[in-house]
């Protein structure tokens, strides 16, 4: 097929494919072993390395299972990551798939290229944690939706409700897609629904997913960190799903530009279908976001943006609908270069180093002592300690947290100990800035400042080392 000017629009849409899953692995390969471990990667890797850890939790079931395969490879940080990258490529496509099926090939080649120089979706496809795997499930799902309802197939059916499976034992976050995805049904002509094969398709996820509800039930305290959300969060969820504080403001005024040239459109059966696509794009985009917020304020705090990321296929096909109805070429190319420019200083940015470990851990070993003890304020902060410990092959330390039984505390006054300060505040004690210290390990504390000297003290990203040798303290 070729448009006005002769050009092959199936050459310009692979090209556009490409060109995407060329930037996207570029800004996600080369970095994934640049950066310190922070404590979710390395409880991955716990979780992972475990067939017990793995059926304990319930959340990321499906990542953790490949992450266990994915490791036979090796264990360093970019073996660790690389299976996050390898979901972010394969994403490219499938939003390609999903944007030509519901916006048309030019808004289709618009959204690949948008969505490769996202930063949140940079950000996570370098992590090792399943949100990755997440964007591509629900992006998978949702074209198979959609290829449900213009076709009604059974093969199109059979795809739907193993990508929802899927999605779910990715993340329970999937299952406000899926709510979304049935409720934007009323958009559509009741006789258009194929509904025995819509209803069928929903059984079959339902009856995926009943081992995992069955197995591995849902358990709050993997959520408890999470603090009740306030306009401020949901603020910084958008603008991580704009890319940036910047980008906020033209993703805005580009997406209103859009759903504008949509409502003003004639009521022709092509603008009415432009408009049933963009409700449901935009319930997609704010469904999900007010659900959170809800269930965070009635029921148990939910409000992640991490967990939000299912947000981002429709905010990247939203913007890609507004750039493709701008009215000249110049300013659809005005604004894919201004979104480049300000996306591409951050596509190293050091803000992505959560924790620095690697070089806590790098500090400690480069200080330490045979038969030295190091003491974690957090149970936690002991996992990614010990991965680095492990890949530089020391044994001749002593690990201890402050959960376990205070008669191994140190007895003898002459033994050094490191006392190792991270995710040691509770987060819904006092306000931001001014929280209290969780209550294990005060007891340690207090032994060490009456029978040793602090001799050492060094900070690090989120990390606070500090070294108490035997002796009266100053």
């Amino acid at each position: 097929m070729k448009d006005e000017a002769g050009f092959d629009l199936e050459l310009w849409d692979r090209l556009a494919v490409g060109v995407a899953v060329l930037v996207t692995a570029s800004l996600t390969f080369p970095f994934l072993g640049g950066r310190s471990l922070w404590l979710d990667e390395a409880l991955s890797l716990q979780i992972a390395g475990s067939w017990e850890f793995i059926q304990a939790e319930s959340n990321m079931w499906l990542y953790h299972v490949l992450l266990a395969l994915w490791l036979k490879i090796g264990t360093s940080e970019w073996v660790m990551r690389s299976l996050s990258a390898v979901c972010a490529v394969a994403t490219i496509p499938a939003m390609y798939l999903l944007a030509r099926q519901l916006l048309g090939s030019h808004a289709a080649r618009i959204a690949v290229v948008l969505l490769s120089i996202n930063i949140m979706f940079l950000s996570y496809a370098q992590e090792a944690r399943g949100y990755s795997l997440l964007v591509l499930l629900v992006t998978l799902s949702s074209h198979f939706f959609l290829r449900l309802l213009n076709g009604g197939r059974l093969r199109d059916g059979l795809a739907y409700s193993l990508l929802n499976g899927l999605a779910i034992y990715a993340h329970f976050f999937a299952v406000p897609v899926i709510g979304v995805q049935l409720a934007s049904v009323v958009f559509m002509r009741k006789r258009e629904v194929p509904w025995m094969l819509l209803v069928l398709s929903v059984l079959g996820t339902f009856a995926l997913c009943l081992p995992l509800l069955i197995l591995a039930p849902f358990d709050s305290a993997q959520v408890g960190w999470i603090s009740e959300p306030d306009l401020r969060k949901v603020k910084r969820l958008f603008e991580e799903l704009a890319g940036g504080k910047t980008l906020l403001y033209v993703v805005n005024i580009v997406i209103g530009w859009g759903l504008i040239s949509v409502v003003k459109a004639r009521k022709s059966p092509m603008s009415l279908d432009a408009q049933r696509t963009h409700a449901f794009l935009l319930l997609w985009l704010l469904a999900p976001v007010f659900a959170a917020w809800t269930f965070s304020h009635l029921v148990q705090p939910l409000f992640a943006s991490r967990y939000l990321i299912i947000c981002l296929p429709p905010t990247v096909l939203l913007l890609a609908s507004g750039v493709a109805r701008l009215p000249r070429a110049w300013a659809r190319g005005i604004v894919l270069v201004a979104i480049a420019a300000a996306t591409w200083p951050s596509a190293d940015d050091p803000y992505r180093t959560r924790e620095a470990w690697r070089e806590a851990t790098t500090y400690v070993l480069s200080q330490a002592e045979s038969g030295d003890l190091v003491v974690f304020y957090a149970a936690v902060a002991k996992v990614p300690f010990e991965y680095y410990v492990a890949q530089a092959g020391r044994e001749d330390l002593e690990l201890l947290t402050p959960t376990e039984d205070p008669a191994t505390y140190p007895s003898d006054n002459d033994q050094r100990v490191w006392l190792v300060f991270s995710h040691h505040l509770d987060k819904k004690s006092g306000t931001k800035g001014n929280r209290l210290p969780r209550a294990p390990g005060l007891e340690l504390q207090t032994r060490l400042e009456e029978h040793h000297t602090l001799s050492r003290e060094e900070k690090f990203k989120k990390i606070h080392v500090l070294l108490y040798e035997g002796g009266q303290p100053l």
